[in-house]
C-alpha cells in the first residue's frame, strides 16, 4: 500500500505548493516593482517638464507622485531584495534601448484618480 492513498504525503504536497506559490510570488513582486519603476521613470519626466515650463503647482504634485512611489518601491526593496534588484537591472537595461519620449497632449492624465478631486486641492486659489 502506498503511503499517497492515505495522505501521508502531506508535507511534501505542502511543500511543493509553497515552493509554486513562492516562485508566483517572486514574478508578482517582480512585476509590481517594474511598474513602480516605469512609474517613477514617468513622474521624474514630468516633473522635468513642469520645471522646464515653470508650472509649480503640478511640480509639486508630480513631485508628491514621485515621493509616493519612492516610498513603495522602498518597501518593495525591503520586502523582496532579491526581485527588486532584478526589476531594476531589466528596467535600467530596456531606459538604454528606449529612444527619448515626446509626451503627447494628456499624457499625465493617467496620474489623475479623479479629474475634480485629486487637483482641486492642489490648484485651489
Amino acid at each position: 500500500m502506498s503511503p499517497a492513498r492515505f495522505g501521508l504525503d502531506m508535507p511534501d504536497s505542502l511543500l511543493k505548493r509553497y515552493q509554486r506559490n513562492s516562485l508566483s510570488q517572486f514574478f508578482s513582486t517582480y512585476s509590481s516593482v517594474c511598474g513602480l519603476l516605469y512609474r517613477k521613470h514617468d513622474l521624474e519626466q514630468l516633473i522635468k517638464w513642469a520645471t522646464r515650463k515653470g508650472l509649480d503647482n503640478p511640480r509639486r504634485f508630480y513631485t508628491r507622485l514621485c515621493i509616493d512611489t519612492d516610498q513603495r518601491l522602498w518597501h518593495w526593496q525591503h520586502r523582496a531584495p532579491y526581485a527588486s534588484a532584478l526589476a531594476e537591472c531589466a528596467v535600467n537595461f530596456a531606459h538604454l534601448f528606449q529612444r527619448k519620449e515626446r509626451f503627447s497632449k494628456g499624457y499625465a492624465l493617467k496620474f489623475r484618480c479623479s479629474p475634480s478631486s485629486q487637483f482641486s486641492r492642489f490648484f485651489s486659489t
